[in-house]
């Protein structure tokens, strides 16, 4: 029976298989090696299988080629990858979603780490704490690599206050003055232009009414 080992870098972030075959036994079939894979402590890294495969069936060729020869098999099958953050926006920038890939023996994302990603995207107002949570304790339970997106934030349009106006008290000087008087017949008189306005001193005759103010957006 050959000796399999799968060793971790001084980083440990790559692992790699090493086989060191026995005089008289025969090689291990490649489920075998990838049983063993899965069963080790490196499970949740980055598995990479088509270069273990492509890689162990040149070893075999070797093998038989120089069967006189013990041949050391060596190669990298799994790497450490951290968990990465993208983010996208929507409904003209009002809407961000932020996109997690979980981490595969790498580190997980972290409170400060996405919210300095936010920052850094410059993105300050309309979070949600409760997603930020939420998609660290996905990312950080996930099993897989599968991608996880959450919407992170929400922006807040516009809302125009009301312009002041001024309200008139008295009839408006405006519907009275400079109209011609219309006559029965239907035509008009052009030299009667309505009554100039009167009113007692004192009278109030007309009121400001302030603008109302808006709502800021972001």
């Amino acid at each position: 029976m050959s000796n399999i080992e799968l060793i971790a870098d001084e980083n440990n972030s790559e692992v790699t298989l090493v086989l060191s075959p026995v005089k008289d036994s025969s090689l291990p079939d490649i489920n075998v090696l990838k049983r063993l894979f899965e069963q080790s402590d490196y499970k949740n890294f980055l598995y990479n299988g088509s270069e273990l495969s492509s890689s162990f069936e040149l070893y075999k060729q070797a093998c038989v080629e120089n069967k006189d020869e013990l041949m050391i098999f060596s190669c990298v099958i799994a790497n450490a990858t951290d968990a990465s953050l993208e983010i996208s926006f929507t409904e003209n920038d009002m809407i961000a979603s932020v996109e997690l890939t979980p981490a595969q023996g790498g580190k997980d994302i972290t409170m400060a780490i996405l919210a300095k990603f936010l920052i850094d995207q410059e993105l300050k107002q309309g979070i949600y704490q409760a997603a930020m949570k939420s998609l660290i304790k996905k990312g950080t339970d996930a099993k897989s690599s599968e991608k996880i997106s959450l919407v992170i934030a929400r922006g807040r349009y516009i809302v125009n206050g009301d312009n002041g106006y001024i309200d008139y008290l008295v009839s408006d000087p405006i519907d009275r003055v400079l109209r011609p008087k219309k006559l029965d017949d239907g035509s008009v008189d052009m030299r009667e232009l309505g009554e100039i306005c009167f009113v007692k001193k004192g009278t109030p005759i007309a009121k400001l009414i302030e603008p109302t103010a808006g709502v800021n957006g972001f």
